[in-house]
């Protein structure tokens, strides 16, 4: 009698055959054990190649959901509660919204002063379209400053959020300030965000006495040192006004730190803003200069100009390219440097002029890097 190869594979292979062990010849036996042979060895490599696929997907779904968690707040551009972890070690507030702040203020204790941004309109950004603007009670500052206090917390360094908290009334920032001395005597100094028009809508007196009374670090969203791109991005200043508020914060005692953008003028025009933009930076002189590549949101207003074709965006090897020349184009003793291109994940930072060339370097080997792979822009 021959069975087939399917039944024989099938009493093997199969827990709930019911088929019985097959009688046939030592012959017929022979040849149909080497069958079985190869197709068990068929069936382990099937096995071997599905197992890899499926760990292959499994760790595509866990960096998928890491980048997820990396971008859920900025994606969802929907109202949201964040418990933020203090500086303090032990506590925590509430803070509502995303939590955003230059790099050399994670040391300091973060006290949430408003939400969102007061001007709010910059194409580029969502960090605070989903937010109403409002400044919080001066109880509820006061609540948290007590609650610091009460965890034995004593900050040197206090950073005001939200977004432009230098915005607020000049009475008002003094009123936060003369609470922040009383409940912490030895803070150094006191350090918020800031635009150009938050400094024009000050008289010079007023701006002394908001550095007599402890404000110390403004950053300003410089940006671009091009006229048109601040223009067309709604940037709330020009370069002008920019070089004036600057000088002006400089004469009251304040120092200033700049954020910058690669990509910002998009594609085909990196070379041309970081030699502007280092202009700008070498006639003003901030303290700090932290350069981010710019993020194309698609629910930012500047995504629905990519969609009409109105503006070209840069890939991630040209934003690289113009961060070089950036480098190469500074020339400000002391500045401390810090620039971002998370979607690539790079960074490169130091102090000028010492580490120029180690950043050039490290910059450079990115760009080599980058010219072997596909382009990539960064969409979230």
């Amino acid at each position: 009698m021959r069975l087939s190869s399917k039944k024989f594979l099938d009493y093997f292979t199969n827990p709930h055959s019911t088929e019985e062990m097959p009688v046939i010849d030592r012959h017929v036996m022979k040849k149909k054990k080497f069958y079985l042979y190869k197709k068990g060895v068929v069936l382990c490599l099937i096995t071997i190649i599905q197992r890899k696929c499926d760990k292959i997907v499994m760790k595509k779904q866990e960096n998928d959901e890491q980048m997820e968690k990396k971008f859920a707040i900025v994606k969802n551009g929907a109202k949201m509660e964040e418990k933020a972890k203090d500086t303090m070690g032990g506590g925590r507030m509430q803070y509502e919204g995303q939590i955003c702040r230059a790099p050399m203020e994670r040391g300091s204790y973060m006290l949430p002063v408003a939400v969102g941004c007061s001007y709010n309109a910059c194409k580029f950004c969502t960090l605070f379209k989903h937010l109403q603007y409002r400044e919080l009670p001066i109880a509820q500052i006061e609540e948290e400053l007590q609650r610091v206090k009460g965890l034995n917390g004593r900050p040197r360094r206090v950073f005001l959020g939200d977004g432009n908290a230098f915005g607020m009334k000049t009475e008002r920032l003094l009123k936060i300030l003369k609470l922040v001395r009383e409940y912490f005597p030895d803070v150094a100094e006191v350090n918020m965000d800031a635009t150009v028009t938050n400094i024009q809508e000050k008289s010079d007196v007023e701006l002394k006495k908001l550095w007599e009374a402890g404000v110390r670090h403004l950053y300003l969203g410089i940006e671009s040192g091009l006229p048109d791109v601040l223009e067309w991005m709604h940037k709330d200043h020009t370069l002008e006004e920019a070089y004036t508020a600057i000088d002006r914060i400089k004469r009251a005692g304040m120092i200033y730190d700049a954020h910058i953008m690669t990509g910002v003028a998009g594609r085909g025009r990196g070379t041309e803003n970081a030699e502007k933009t280092a202009e700008f930076l070498n006639v003003t002189r901030p303290r700090h200069v932290i350069n981010f590549s710019m993020f194309l949101h698609q629910e930012a207003p500047l995504y629905r100009d990519i969609e009409q074709g109105n503006f070209l965006p840069a890939d991630e090897l040209e934003n690289l390219l113009e961060e070089k020349c950036l480098l190469e184009h500074l020339q400000v003793d002391g500045l401390k440097y810090d620039g971002f291109h998370d979607f690539v994940q790079f960074r490169v930072r130091g102090t000028f002029p010492e580490d120029r060339e180690k950043m050039l370097r490290k910059v450079e080997e990115a760009i080599e890097k980058n010219k072997k792979e596909k382009p990539v822009f960064a969409v979230i």
